[in-house]
């Protein structure tokens, strides 16, 4: 399974209203979770000023 999500984890429990669903959720993908931070340019940035 793959999840892409632009925030960091510690950052998820903002977004989820209920604490308790947050840790849920979080424990479950984050337990046996491999992490590739991708570093480079912001790609529709990139595109954006091309076509101007």
């Amino acid at each position: 399974m793959l999840i892409v999500f632009p925030l960091e984890l510690n950052e998820w429990h903002l977004r989820i209203e209920d604490e308790l669903m947050a840790d849920s959720i979080l424990n479950r993908i984050a337990s046996g979770a491999r992490y590739i931070d991708l570093d480079g340019c912001n790609m529709r940035k990139y595109f954006t000023s091309q076509r101007s």
